[in-house]
């Protein structure tokens, strides 16, 4: 499988532009920040992915 940078970033963003606007609805802060941890934990998940893919 070849490493595609321009779908796996267009995958990234919409996923990102999904957690802000859910995000913007949350009004409980500690829900907020449970939803910014999980979206930091994705993109950290999706660059090990990444960097996987591209060596294989």
């Amino acid at each position: 499988m070849k490493f595609n940078p321009i779908k796996f970033g267009l995958y990234g963003g919409i996923s990102f532009a999904l957690i802000l606007t859910i995000l913007h609805y949350i009004s409980d802060r500690r829900l907020g920040f449970l939803w910014l941890f999980g979206g930091v934990a994705w993109f950290l998940v999706s660059v090990f992915i990444g960097q996987f893919l591209r060596e294989k």
